[in-house]
């Protein structure tokens, strides 16, 4: 539904005009196009437990198809109204689907690009999420290609991030030495792997390797960020994925992405302990019934 009241119920749709601002704030501008978009939620597991450590809200077309195309096509001042209109969207719709009382955390895309001052671009999600009850250390911002900014930029939004209170994922990460700079420099509190990067990961020894290497750099460069491996489609890759130090996965075998709902995980624990690591329990599909 469009929501003209700041509502943001399943299933929810917005970019017609709708307004998403707290009373008395003035309504973002419009997408040209008037185009309608719903908001689909995307699980991230953490691999030890199997649990939902944090969906993501991802921006979609009323059918669940992906926008990038259309919204590539709008004026930047459009792409910051949408982005921003669809932040506070997410945080509304995730509170309304039962996120305050689920233990997860929330992970939003922040287009930096797109962003003027950081501090107070956030100061409206942060207030929302305030008055849902969601302390902003629940909230995860997704800073897509760090390397491609100029430090100070990237330096003011980690700051704004820190002064908010809420975290910071950099991805998705392909292990380029510019990349690894930035780490180094401005570490962030997560980095996502490229799937490419870990794909088939438990069926090949050289990309075993790869993954293994590239894990040790992020983790000497970043000073401890906690590692994500997204578009894992395989138990067998989750549980290789484990012992290269990746505590949280996402992709087929922890869900799909859903429109209008927070989709429970895929993955549940076994009582027996997992080959080779005494105490490591393998994991099991959870069934979708």
């Amino acid at each position: 539904m469009i929501f003209p009241d700041g509502c943001a119920m399943e299933p929810v749709e917005f970019g017609k005009g709708g307004d998403v601002e707290e009373p008395g704030q003035a309504q973002a501008a419009a997408p040209a196009t008037g185009a309608s978009y719903g908001i689909a939620f995307a699980p991230i597991a953490e691999i030890e437990s199997g649990r939902v450590f944090a969906y993501e809200a991802l921006l979609r077309a009323r059918d669940g198809g992906v926008v990038d195309a259309q919204i590539a096509g709008m004026d930047q001042p459009a792409q910051a109204a949408l982005q921003a209109r669809f932040r506070l969207a997410s945080v509304r719709s995730a509170a309304g689907l039962g996120f305050v009382t689920s233990g997860a955390r929330l992970i939003l895309n922040l287009p930096l690009e797109l962003i003027g001052d950081p501090f107070e671009e956030l100061r409206p999600l942060i207030d929302a999420a305030h008055a849902l009850g969601i302390v902003p250390r629940r909230l995860i911002m997704r800073v897509q290609a760090p390397e491609r900014f100029a430090s100070s930029k990237l330096a003011d939004l980690l700051d704004a991030h820190a002064k908010h209170g809420c975290a910071t994922l950099y991805g998705p990460f392909h292990g380029g030495d510019d990349e690894i700079q930035r780490l180094t420099r401005l570490p962030p509190d997560f980095v996502e792997i490229d799937p490419d990067q870990t794909s088939g990961i438990a069926s090949s020894w050289g990309r075993r390797i790869q993954v293994e290497n590239l894990s040790r750099r992020i983790a000497g460069a970043s000073h401890g960020a906690r590692l994500i491996a997204g578009g894992v489609g395989g138990l067998a890759d989750a549980v290789k994925l484990r012992g290269f130090g990746f505590r949280y996965v996402s992709g087929d075998v922890v869900g799909a992405p859903a429109l209008g709902a927070l989709p429970a995980s895929l993955l549940e624990p076994k009582a027996a302990e997992a080959p080779g690591g005494v105490g490591r329990r393998p994991l099991e599909p959870r069934s979708q019934g």
